[in-house]
């Protein structure tokens, strides 16, 4: 039984950012915020339909592994 439903951004092989629905595959962007605008958007408008709360999580591992590149770090 789902305690609530799941998007996760995660980091798909150095092609962009893939978006996962309760750990299906449901979309991919090239740009991070742009998968987390996308995931925040479905997860709000299925929340508003929904009796289920909803949440968006980005893996840990994947933001350490961007961060390592230099302009992110400057930034960082």
């Amino acid at each position: 039984m789902t305690i609530h439903t799941e998007y996760t951004v995660s980091l798909h092989h150095g092609r962009g950012w893939v978006v996962l629905r309760n750990g299906d595959p449901i979309g991919r962007r090239s740009e991070l915020f742009d998968a987390v605008s996308f995931a925040t958007h479905l997860a709000e408008r299925e929340a508003t339909v929904c009796s289920l709360p909803t949440r968006v999580l980005v893996g840990a591992s994947d933001l350490s592994s961007m961060l390592q590149s230099s302009p992110l770090r400057r930034v960082a």
